[in-house]
């Protein structure tokens, strides 16, 4: 079952970017959670995570950060605006993957630099998400 929480529109102003490693979102209590970036933007991003039992249309915080942690942005607001269940890629895993789209809300400008930077460096400044 798809939900989306707000109008399906397109309303982004930031161009996409494609995480090209290991990039997440760490989310802060009360449900602490990873996801993996897929997409980028100055505006927000979208992660690929288990589904648990958090609320989508929660504002939320979090911190996003790589492996080789080149870059990391601390304490980033944001509110869901889309959230999908993926086709399972294995029928013996009883785990939901989903697909959630987020929107910063709030950042100050030294988040919005810190943000830009991961940017440039976790996707080599390729085009376009999907």
């Amino acid at each position: 079952m798809n939900v989306h929480i707000q109008n399906s529109k397109e309303r982004r102003k930031h161009r996409r970017f494609k995480s090209q490693g290991k990039t997440f979102a760490l989310f802060r209590a009360p449900h602490p959670s990873l996801g993996q970036i897929i997409d980028i933007s100055e505006g927000g991003l979208s992660i690929l995570y288990i589904e648990g039992d958090e609320e989508p249309t929660k504002v939320v915080e979090f911190d996003l950060f790589s492996l080789n942690d080149d870059v990391k942005v601390r304490s980033i607001a944001a509110v869901a605006r889309s959230d999908q269940q993926l086709p399972s890629q294995k029928a013996s895993k009883p785990e939901t993957a989903r697909r959630r789209g987020i929107e910063f809300i709030g950042l100050m400008g030294g988040q919005k630099e810190a943000v830009r930077e991961f940017i440039l460096k976790q996707t080599a400044g390729n085009g376009g998400g999907d």
